[in-house]
């Protein structure tokens, strides 16, 4: 879906690496649907992984 966007590459990166706030910077000149439906996704996931029990 992005692929073919700005910085993409570096995106996904900082995705990787769980640096979501420089992946939103990253994304900030893809178009605006394409761009809030990657931070929404990255943010739950973000959350989701928070709540995940810590492994012992």
């Amino acid at each position: 879906m992005a692929g073919d966007r700005p910085h993409y590459e570096e995106a996904c990166r900082a995705l990787f690496a769980g640096e979501i706030g420089q992946f939103a910077e990253l994304v900030q000149a893809w178009p605006h649907d394409i761009r809030f439906y990657a931070i929404e996704k990255v943010q739950e996931a973000a959350e989701a992984e928070a709540a995940l029990p810590l492994a012992d």
